[in-house]
């Protein structure tokens, strides 16, 4: 080949200057492995700083996991590969005792997991709704309810939580009649609802309820369609309260069911109906709190005052023994005073009537009889009501006849012309203030 020249070959990566034995040859360059090693060191350490960016956030996430999973080896009894050794896990266990009965012969009966203990359900139910997981203890009774389980639950919870959940009576009402279908023995359980329903927020679906029962045939408590009743009255749906009233087993209304029935007929203004209703309740041997409402009392009093009945109301409301509120009577006295097609003797007639229902004689209601007495120029009527207010007087806890009383009881005198009840008026005015009556009341006694 000839001798060998040395040759000179620049190098393109830096200036190291390599001689080559053979011309236009050029040899691996020295400083190759260096570079391959600083780059792989340099992927290394950028692969490091992801790894680390990467725990830095996702550390809690990493902790929350080793804790889960510390707590389902130590809570949950572990995993199967954790078991003790020469011991193999249940299933497995079970599996290997069947394929040995199955060898020897026997025929290996396949059964269905054991059913949870009766009470597990109720519980659960019970503990969803005390902490008010409602659609939790709804998710409960749909997986029970077409089994034998469903008969150990007590309704009341279910119920409620489904009411609380959204559904509507009518809804809850449906469910309950598919679930007695499947299980007939569970209208025991749905017979005992409109007790624990027993609530005016309740009234809806305690409606619903008894519905369903008397689909079912079978008969609620008459208590529940008194309640119903009441939430009735007291909404002022006179309609339903008659309605309510058709649907009671066998007609057997009770003492407080007539009395809403009188009160259902005093909303619809038939003072005559509402009266023969109340004569139906029988004598009460105590308070007969409970009977009627107070609103309901002072509506029979404005209409037997309109219709000029107030003796007759007033004696049946007394034998029963109820009580008119005072503030609702004062208004009802106010409003009767008002209008001018009042006479003087209905005002007085319902004042008495009040008296007669626990109301206190008032000087406030006394002056607004007085003025009616003014107005009407009623001589008898102004000396019957003198002859009331010196008799309710008397005493430490009588009647104090004040500035305004006595002012109104001297213009009615004045208007009838009746000077000796004025006189009267002005002692007994100064026996209320000590021997010292207002200016006033001279000046007016005067004139």
């Amino acid at each position: 080949l000839g001798p060998q020249l040395p040759c000179i070959a620049l190098c393109a990566h830096c200036s190291f200057h390599c001689r080559s034995p053979t011309v236009g040859h050029r040899p691996p360059h020295p400083h190759t492995p260096l570079f391959r090693r600083m780059a792989l060191v340099k992927a290394m350490e950028l692969f490091g700083a992801a790894l680390y960016e990467t725990a830095s956030v996702l550390w809690t996430e990493i902790a929350m996991f080793g804790v889960a999973a510390l707590c389902y080896v130590f809570f949950i009894g572990g995993l199967p590969l954790f078991g003790k050794a020469g011991k193999p896990p249940s299933g497995q266990k079970k599996g290997v005792h069947a394929a040995s009965r199955a060898s020897a012969g026997g025929a290996v009966k396949t059964t269905s997991p054991a059913p949870p203990p009766p009470s597990e359900a109720r519980n659960a139910v019970r503990a969803h709704a005390a902490r008010g997981e409602w659609r939790s203890a709804v998710c409960v009774w749909h997986r029970v309810k077409r089994t034998d389980e469903a008969l150990q639950l007590d309704l009341a919870p279910v119920v409620e939580a489904m009411r609380r959940s959204g559904s509507r009576p009518a809804e809850v009402a449906e469910d309950l009649r598919a679930a007695a279908a499947e299980r007939p023995q569970l209208v025991e359980g749905i017979a005992k609802l409109p007790r624990a329903l027993l609530q005016d927020e309740s009234a809806d679906l305690l409606d619903a309820i008894l519905a369903l029962l008397e689909d079912l045939g079978r008969p609620a408590d008459p208590s529940a369609y008194t309640v119903l009743m009441a939430s009735a009255v007291r909404r002022r749906r006179p309609e339903e309260v008659v309605a309510m009233a058709a649907r009671v087993p066998g007609g057997a209304l009770t003492p407080p069911m007539r009395a809403l029935l009188g009160a259902a007929a005093a909303q619809r203004g038939n003072l005559a109906e509402a009266l023969e209703q109340i004569r139906k309740v029988p004598d009460a041997p105590k308070s007969g709190e409970g009977l009627l409402a107070p609103a309901a009392v002072a509506q029979v009093l404005s209409l037997a005052c309109s219709q000029e009945l107030l003796g007759e109301a007033a004696a049946e409301l007394r034998r029963l023994k109820l009580t008119v509120d005072v503030k609702m009577f004062d208004e009802l006295l106010s409003s009767e005073a008002r209008r001018t097609d009042r006479p003087a003797t209905q005002l007085r007639q319902l004042l008495h009537a009040g008296v007669a229902l626990g109301v206190p004689l008032r000087p406030a209601a006394l002056q607004t009889v007085a003025a009616a007495a003014a107005r009407d120029k009623d001589g008898p009527g102004l000396r019957s009501l003198c002859d009331e207010l010196e008799e309710s007087s008397k005493g430490a806890d009588g009647v104090a006849v004040s500035e305004p009383l006595s002012l109104a009881m001297m213009a009615a005198a004045n208007a009838v012309g009746d000077l000796r009840v004025a006189s009267r008026v002005l002692e007994m005015h100064r026996a209320a203030c000590a021997g010292a009556p207002g200016g006033r009341v001279l000046g007016a006694y005067c004139s």
